[in-house]
């Protein structure tokens, strides 16, 4: 909500705009002025001044014709009714401005009367016609979605747009009993782009290119690589006032990532060609059914409002609905409770393990009796739940009971498991490793002391969220060699990439040779622009090529192709990223995702480096030697890592990786 200072200025302009527009006896020009002012006097609460100018608009559009500036009028009034109790009023509006906007084939338009008929029916008492409108809203949105085509940016902020009332129809389908739809319309509200990109496929924009093009694309991707590159220099260094740089150069990196996409859309524009107009098809509970296993539970939470969120159970057989919480800001301080008491091994953790499993599985141990594996579809702030440290009391730990899958939704199982399946080159070799690469020194980042920086990596256990003053320059990482090491002896012909060898240039021309990806080293997470979050690599040689930094961005995995079946990244925080409206966490994950890998094992905290190497050894002993499945293999690890020392029977050290993607 714009500040009453902000709204009186706006309020200002388009009184001065009308004056003009009148002075220039310009009929359209007043119509538009006088539905503003009627948008700023609403926002102020001043009701009757907006019945004294909206009218007015709504009798000018009509005089010339204006069926846009007639719908929003219409609209408008029928609005402000509505939100004032008059249903009655607010519905013959309505109901004018709809067959308006049908004839002139504005489905943006119709699909809002349609919402705005819904509100006024669900506030009436008659839920069924509410429904039946609000489907028919969600129906013309995903019509126009689709429409988008290639804008993969502009389809995740139309989606967030919109969600509302994705939502409100969900809360409706469920309140009368319509899981089966309920569920199908929960799987048209999560991961919406990924699933595109995996339908649809990436498409290579850089043949089409002319050379300015080209040159205004890599000028725009150069300069948020060297805020990037700035945001870590200055986590390195962590100087006094840090934070404020921090917060200064993620404004100057939102702009610059917004020129990006902006850019790109263009591009599209420009060339339609590209612009693949349809977006992929999402799941029904018969669908998944059919891919479950008799032994798997699929877990699919959704906040379907601030006091509703819900847990959708299928099994191959079955379908159940949970109210599992009525106030999402206490879940979501909860759950950020929980993860920080887990992430610190001198913390007590239990209590709130067993409170969580209390509101979020309890209610469903019928349906996951006798299951071996759970598929977890984590929403909002549960992506910061470590579900495997969930305790039953009786039951002991969620990890050790049952093999852990994580998921960006039910859909996105199926697309990891066709993923897992579609031809591809054989990968040639067994594991590639980069581990302990040689950071050097913050003189590696150049001269950057113009632009402001951001969190620290600043210890040997690879956390970056922890402040120390002093440092000059990134960590070291030794605990990785043994991590490195360890993998060695298990894949004799793996190729080890150490010291100042770790370069990225040499993961990028390598990666996709290789069955399995290995990463051991820093993560650096960038909550301002996610596909720059990065796995950090060795120093540049200068040899290599010049042109790397040494950062491998989730944006440029985005664009590799890569053939392993699994990637792990060793590095604290790899499975965070951004969680968008609509899309869920966008980060490194979703990146190796879309580039080919159907399975990434990441870590949701700073780990341990002994603990790790001996998790890490197990887990992969397990696939190769043990022939377990991924999912297996990781639980197996688990359960083995609490006997080897008593201080491991805390989360922190056997509960820090998650399993996403294909758990065979």
């Amino acid at each position: 909500m714009p500040s009453r200072l902000l709204l009186a200025l706006a309020l200002r302009l388009a009184e001065e705009a009308l004056a003009l527009a009148k002075e220039r006896k310009d009929r359209c020009g007043e119509g538009a002025a006088l539905g503003r002012m009627g948008a700023a006097y609403v926002s102020l609460g001043q009701n009757d001044k907006f019945f004294d100018v909206t009218p007015q608009a709504l009798a000018i559009a009509r005089e010339i014709g204006d069926k846009r500036g007639e719908t929003n009028a219409l609209v408008s009034i029928g609005k402000l009714y509505s939100n004032t109790g008059q249903p009655v009023k607010a519905m013959e509006f309505y109901q004018q401005a709809l067959p308006i906007v049908t004839a002139t084939g504005d489905k943006q338009g119709e699909a809002l009367a349609l919402a705005s008929i819904g509100v006024v029916y669900k506030g009436t008492g008659h839920p069924e016609k509410s429904l039946e409108f609000y489907q028919r809203a969600v129906s013309l949105y995903e019509d126009l979605r689709a429409n988008l085509g290639g804008y993969t940016e502009a389809k995740t902020a139309f989606l967030a747009s919109t969600i509302t009332t994705y939502y409100a129809c969900l809360s409706l389908q469920l309140k009368q009993g319509k899981h089966q739809d309920a569920f199908a319309l929960v799987q048209k509200t999560k991961a919406r782009s990924l699933l595109d990109l995996l339908g649809s496929g990436k498409v290579d924009l850089s043949s089409s290119l002319t050379p300015e093009e080209k040159a205004q694309e890599q000028a725009l991707r150069q300069q948020a690589d060297t805020l990037n590159t700035a945001m870590v220099k200055e986590g390195v260094e962590n100087e006094i006032g840090s934070k404020k740089r921090y917060e200064a150069l993620k404004e100057q990196l939102k702009t610059v990532e917004s020129k990006l996409q902006t850019f790109t859309d263009t591009l599209y524009a420009r060339h339609p060609e590209l612009a693949q107009k349809r977006i992929a098809k999402t799941t029904t509970v018969a669908e998944i059914a059919k891919l479950l296993p008799e032994d798997t539970a699929l877990l699919d939470f959704v906040v379907a409002a601030k006091d509703d969120i819900r847990l959708f159970v299928v099994t191959k057989s079955s379908l159940a609905v949970y109210q599992v919480a009525r106030n999402y800001e206490a879940l979501k301080g909860d759950a950020t409770k929980l993860h920080d008491a887990c992430a610190d091994p001198r913390k007590p953790y239990l209590i709130e393990a067993q409170k969580f499993y209390k509101s979020l599985l309890h209610p469903a141990e019928a349906q996951l009796k006798g299951k071996k594996r759970l598929i977890i579809c984590p929403d909002g702030a549960l992506w910061d739940v470590p579900f495997a440290a969930l305790n039953s009391k009786t039951g002991g730990s969620l990890g050790t009971r049952f093999e852990i899958v994580y998921a960006y939704y039910s859909t996105g199982v199926e697309a990891a498991l066709k993923v897992a399946t579609l031809p591809k080159p054989v990968a040639k070799g067994s594991i590639l490793v980069a581990a302990n690469p040689a950071f050097g020194s913050s003189d590696r980042f150049g001269d950057l002391k113009e632009i402001p920086g951001q969190r620290p990596i600043d210890k040997a256990s690879r956390p970056i969220d922890s402040v120390s003053r002093g440092g000059r320059a990134i960590p070291s990482l030794p605990g990785t060699q043994r991590e490195a090491d360890t993998l060695h002896k298990l894949f004799p012909i793996a190729n080890i990439l150490t010291g100042s060898n770790a370069q990225e240039a040499t993961v990028k021309a390598q990666a996709g040779n290789y069955r399995y990806l290995h990463f051991a080293t820093h993560g650096f997470v960038n909550d301002g622009s996610p596909l720059l979050s990065s796995i950090v690599l060795a120093k540049p040689n200068g040899t290599t090529d010049i042109q790397e930094d040494g950062f491998l961005t989730a944006r440029e995995i985005y664009g590799m192709t890569l053939n392993a079946e699994l990637a792990v990244l060793s590095a604290c925080n790899t499975a965070r990223g951004e969680n968008r409206t609509g899309e869920g966490v966008i980060g490194l994950t979703w990146a190796l995702f879309v580039a080919g890998c159907p399975t990434q094992v990441v870590s949701q905290w700073a780990v341990d480096d002994a603990s790790t190497a001996l998790l890490m050894g197990r887990f992969y002993e397990n696939l190769t030697v043990r022939r377990l499945g991924k999912a297996a293999a990781l639980k197996e690890a688990e359960s083995w890592l609490k006997k080897q020392n008593p201080k491991y029977a805390h989360p922190y050290y056997w509960a820090p990786f998650v399993l996403n993607g294909a758990w065979k």
